[in-house]
């Protein structure tokens, strides 16, 4: 979802027992200087948000981004046919969860599966390598390129759950925060005011 600062400011000022910027702006005198909770909130929103996004627990999130089209259209499969590479959108930060037919549970940022294949990597055992009913996701980090999922036991075919979470994004034209999740707006205000509180 999308948020207006000013909201954000609204409810900042409510926890700094403050009146909102729009009582301040009323109150203002002509050429004194001001700074508003507004323009404050501007300074550390995105930082602040996106710091929430990447450690809040994963099943607290409430609206995920559903990727299983990107998934089953943009996928490559490995030539044996059994693990699948898949690149991730540009504003991808956490994955929520990935589930294939036939997989006993759906996988997570929190939860990456089988152990013991993730450690060895390509260095596991053919037999190891092989387990049925023991599937892994990996995140590839290619800097610049972005980040690609990989994963292990893919039959072709259209993922039972597949969602990820975005990064959020300050944008200043339009004095917007996207990509936020409604999970972190009020722990989000109340960072952001003890943060102005502190100053």
């Amino acid at each position: 979802m999308n948020i207006e600062i000013e909201r954000i400011a609204d409810i900042v000022s409510l926890y700094l027992k403050e009146f909102p910027d729009w009582r301040i702006m009323q109150q203002r005198i002509d050429g004194g200087e001001h700074c508003s909770i507004k323009e404050m909130c501007e300074v550390v929103v995105e930082d602040e948000a996106r710091s929430l996004t990447r450690t809040l627990p994963i099943d607290q999130f409430q609206s995920p981004v559903d990727i299983r089209t990107l998934i089953y259209t943009k996928g490559e499969v490995t030539e044996e046919g059994e693990n699948l590479t898949c690149e991730l959108p540009a504003d991808f930060c956490r994955l929520h969860s990935l589930k294939f037919s036939g997989w006993p549970q759906a996988l997570s940022e929190e939860n990456r599966g089988d152990s013991q294949r993730l450690a060895l990597g390509d260095a596991a055992p053919e037999w190891l390598a092989r387990r049925k009913r023991r599937p892994w996701i990996r995140l590839d980090n290619a800097g610049d390129k972005g980040v690609s999922l990989v994963c292990s036991e893919y039959k072709k075919g259209w993922p039972e759950t597949a969602t990820y979470i975005p990064l959020p994004a300050y944008d200043a034209t339009s004095g917007t925060l996207r990509n936020v999740d409604p999970a972190i707006i009020g722990a989000l205000s109340k960072r952001i005011a003890e943060i102005i509180g502190r100053d």
